[in-house]
């Protein structure tokens, strides 16, 4: 009995539908029933537009931090697979930056990174390192910086790094003997190593002084 009398008020509410549409038809308006169908299907589209923004910021987001963490073991690797010279010696210069203004110019050596000529908010790539040490003279007594900016007429732009041994750390002097090919005198405590202590030794005893 209790079923029956269920599925008559299914076809009561079927039938009142029917009649709510024809009626609305011929009066030219929407049944209440349709537009409560409306709100809701409209409401569970923002639902889920709203929901769909969210997933692709959050998307956004999470590549952001990935690029970031593979940018990081990058530099990460490229630190451990670097020759920073005997013993690493040279590894605490790791991306320090040092100055000097010539003339308008300000050059700038960021350590095992580039080397840059400013004027203004002007810059010029004046060579990166690349893993390039001196193959002649003294081993790691100097640091190539190759494959700078674009030279007119010229070769790219390049800096030769000569290290010199000295209590401070900052940069001596910056020249361009060539068309576009430039040298900077560097001055660390890193460049004296045993055999420049032993010259200086050499030359106090030379002189008659003691040490």
């Amino acid at each position: 009995a209790e079923e029956a009398e269920e599925e008559e008020g299914k076809e009561e509410e079927e039938v009142k539908a029917a009649e709510d549409d024809i009626g609305a038809a011929e009066a030219g308006e929407v049944a209440p029933h349709k537009v409560e169908e409306g709100k809701e299907e409209e409401e569970e589209e923002s639902a889920a537009k709203a929901e769909l923004a969210s997933l692709k910021s959050e998307i956004r987001s999470l590549e952001a931090d990935a690029r970031k963490l593979q940018t990081e073991l990058t530099q990460t690797e490229g630190v451990i697979n670097g020759d920073w010279g005997p013993e690493n010696m040279f590894l605490a210069l790791y991306h320090k930056c040092f100055t000097q203004n010539v003339q308008q110019y300000t050059y700038e050596l960021c350590v095992f990174k580039k080397a840059q000529q400013k004027e203004g908010n002007h810059g010029q790539n004046l060579g990166e390192w690349r893993g390039e040490w001196n193959t002649e003279g003294e081993p790691y007594s100097e640091m190539l910086y190759s494959k700078g900016g674009s030279c007119w007429n010229g070769p790219a732009r390049s800096m030769r790094v000569s290290l010199v041994c000295g209590v401070d750390e900052f940069l001596i002097s910056v020249q361009e003997p060539n068309k576009c090919v430039y040298t900077m005198d560097f001055m660390t405590p890193l460049a004296c190593r045993k055999s420049k202590a032993k010259e200086a030794r050499d030359e106090l005893e030379a002189t008659g002084h003691s040490y």
